[in-house]
């Protein structure tokens, strides 16, 4: 394939990804000092069990972590307030939690960072005690092309920029433009893929940004044994 063609290719893609559509779920708001989640329609939420208890959990991309705020699931929805600050345990530097390198740039490398994820459990779990969900929520666009997840920063902090790493199978590209604010942030990321007439992956390229794409809304959906 061309360079012409594949530039094309990710064009299109970008384009298509822009088309997402409703939105019945409140991303996000700031209420006083805590942070609130509010989903007020889960896709597929008619599956999640009796006696859920939603958590939100710091975590190294799994549904196994650490506790931070929980709340019953009721009548197909779920509102967690977040602490403004994060106990220092459980943050890492970036790097720890995404390969950083290339032109990639951090303002503050020793910035402590930290994922958050929606886990769906069966009992309240112990505070601080690492525990495995059976389940989870994930806030996403229809499209599929665009997912959502909040980050907590220790500080503000920039990270910027794009590595190329070729492969022996194909090149993957990772781009940040990312601008946290001390505190917790919402990142969206998508991933876009470029094959060759026989189908096989030739690149690889995911975006991570702070800016809410235009036009893409976001639902939250819930599935058993999901791994985020």
């Amino acid at each position: 394939m061309t360079k012409n063609r594949l530039n094309a290719v990710l064009i299109a893609a970008t384009i298509f990804a822009f088309g997402c559509k409703k939105e019945n779920n409140k991303v996000e708001y700031w209420n006083g000092s805590t942070h609130q989640i509010k989903a007020t329609y889960i896709q597929n939420g008619d599956k999640v069990p009796a006696n859920t208890t939603v958590s939100a959990v710091v975590n190294d991309w799994g549904i196994m972590g650490y506790r931070l705020a929980s709340a019953p699931y009721q009548n197909n929805s779920f509102e967690i307030e977040l602490l403004p600050t994060v106990n220092s345990q459980y943050l890492k530097t970036i790097d720890k939690l995404h390969i950083i390198k290339g032109d990639i740039i951090v303002s503050n490398p020793e910035t402590g960072f930290c994922t958050l994820s929606i886990a769906a459990y069966s009992y309240e779990p112990t505070p601080g005690v690492m525990m495995e969900a059976f389940g989870g929520f994930k806030l996403f666009c229809e499209s599929t092309r665009y997912d959502a997840r909040y980050y907590y920063a220790s500080q503000s902090v920039t990270v910027t920029g794009t590595y190329t790493h070729p492969t022996e199978i194909y090149t993957i590209i990772d781009t940040w433009d990312c601008y946290f604010q001390e505190g917790w942030n919402i990142v969206y990321s998508k991933y876009d893929y470029i094959t060759n007439a026989s189908m096989e992956i030739q690149q690889t390229h995911t975006l991570y940004t702070t800016n809410r794409p235009q036009g893409s809304n976001f639902i939250w959906s819930y599935k058993s044994n999901w791994g985020y």
